[in-house]
């Protein structure tokens, strides 16, 4: 009976160990799996500019963007951490009150993102008599 503790304190102690060396690698700045999905970022309206971020590293990247009723095309390509960014230039004159803005990234290898930005809840002024 004390051989079969023995034998259970000693696999606990290994999977203690191994799980302690996967935290490790981890921490250590091991690269990170796939399990981070593609996504964009705005980084500014004038000029319209997104950022990419966990696209596959070389996929090249197509980039619609509609704002205003105005419809923008770009291409990028990630880099090697898959990464990117695009500037669409300036953009129609937007009422944030009334105007939405969404862009959509489709990658060549499979990889999709979408950043879509509703209109603002802004509060009617009053009318002056």
């Amino acid at each position: 009976m004390r051989r079969s503790g023995l034998r259970i304190l000693v696999a606990l102690a290994g999977a203690a160990v191994a799980a302690s060396l996967v935290g490790l690698g981890a921490a250590a700045g091991a690269p990170r799996g796939s399990s981070e999905r593609p996504a964009l970022r705005l980084l500014g309206m004038s000029p319209l500019t997104v950022r990419g971020v966990h696209f596959k590293p070389g996929e090249k990247v197509r980039l619609v963007a509609v704002v205003a009723g105005s419809k923008l095309g770009r291409s990028a390509r990630a880099g090697v951490a898959g990464s990117f960014t695009v500037t669409f230039g300036e953009v129609p004159a937007v009422d944030p009150c009334s105007s939405s803005l969404v862009v959509v990234a489709r990658g060549s290898l499979g990889s999709a993102a979408l950043l879509k930005l509703p209109p603002r809840m802004c509060v009617p002024l009053r009318g002056r008599t």
